[in-house]
């Protein structure tokens, strides 16, 4: 599910071949899309924060335990991205 920012200006969804989806926001009225996330985990976008300047998102990661916001493998993570980040950025 697409969600929108509280201004309305933005558009956050998941896309990607055979599932492995990853987010990407643009401008609601259209135009080109930023992919946010590169990883090989399922990513959905949740939210935008409240401020607009960060997508709040969430994804079943296997990484290590020292990367991990929750303490269980089984347990999906939760991770925000800015906007206006883009190719290859830390997200």
């Amino acid at each position: 599910m697409p969600v929108w920012s509280r201004d309305g200006r933005q558009i956050a969804f998941a896309s990607g071949p055979l599932r492995n989806f990853d987010v990407f926001v643009m401008p609601a009225e259209g135009g080109e899309a930023r992919r946010l996330t590169f990883h090989s985990a399922a990513e959905h976008p949740y939210a935008f924060t409240g401020d607009g300047q960060a997508v709040v998102f969430g994804a079943a990661r296997m990484d290590t335990a020292a990367n991990r916001l929750f303490p269980t493998g089984s347990q999906p993570s939760s991770t925000r991205c800015p906007p206006q980040a883009g190719a290859r950025s830390s997200c």
